[in-house]
């Protein structure tokens, strides 16, 4: 598949407007990825939005060694997902699609990760730039966001919270990059209500923070954490009346 034809897919990446060639190849190379995992995705039966140009243009202005991440980031998520696609009928679908991202990364949970997790869990993982590299299938059924947005938009600016409730969280997540002995740890955060920011419907959502764990590398370092929720969102039209409502309980 050429870049042309990937710029005509409702994936579709922005016109190229620099002429940095390694990193032009790198964006090519991970748009190509994404409309192969999406069509997989599709022929799955797994439903993910796509199409925001805005969310693809990001990418120009990140360094080379960062588009270079996410590019791995994804092609670890995308293995993970053909592996979970042929585990329709499993009733540990999403455990076993998180334990395969975390080995495709090459990293080490904590020893009561997955006891504290349940199938109907939104569940993600965010690197030490607090951007998305990864999250569970249940995350697209609740969420009007489209891939794109998902991937390349920093964590602060997915959702609309209290500003002190965003505070809190981010606390927490930076204890647990932070701390000299990391261990799982219960969110403080109240039951509240969120807005999505950057989509299309801007889904109103009652979101109930779940735990956030650290995931080490090699050196036995802290360098991403998986963060657990449940949502119940109310699923808004275009002119903003409510149509429906989604959960995962």
């Amino acid at each position: 598949m050429t870049l042309s034809e990937i710029l005509r897919t409702p994936a579709s990446l922005p016109p190229l407007n620099f002429f940095d060639l390694e990193k032009r190849e790198v964006i090519e190379n991970y748009a190509q990825d994404v409309a192969k995992f999406l069509k997989i995705a599709e022929n799955a039966g797994v439903s993910i939005a796509t199409g925001n140009s805005k969310a693809w243009a990001i990418l120009e202005t990140l360094p080379l060694d960062e588009l270079k991440q996410i590019q791995n980031n994804f092609r670890s998520y995308r293995n993970s997902c053909e592996y979970a696609f042929q585990m329709s009928q499993s009733p540990n679908r999403q455990k076993a699609l998180l334990w395969r991202m975390i080995s495709e990364l090459g990293l080490r949970p904590c020893s009561d990760l997955f006891d504290r997790l349940d199938e109907t869990d939104i569940v993600e993982i965010y690197d030490v730039n607090f951007r998305q590299i990864f999250c569970n299938l249940n995350f697209f059924a609740v969420s009007s966001y489209t891939f794109e947005e998902l991937k390349h938009l920093p964590m602060a600016q997915l959702f609309d919270r209290p500003p002190e409730l965003m505070g809190i969280l981010m606390n927490e997540i930076m204890t647990v990059l932070k701390s000299d002995r990391p261990v799982t740890l219960q969110s403080t955060l109240p039951k509240h209500i969120c807005k999505e920011t950057q989509s299309i419907r801007r889904y109103i959502a009652e979101m109930n923070q779940g735990i956030i764990s650290p995931l080490f590398d090699q050196n036995n370092q802290v360098v991403a954490v998986a963060t657990s929720l449940s949502l119940k969102i109310f699923g808004k039209d275009k002119d903003h009346s409510v149509v429906r409502e989604l959960s995962l309980s």
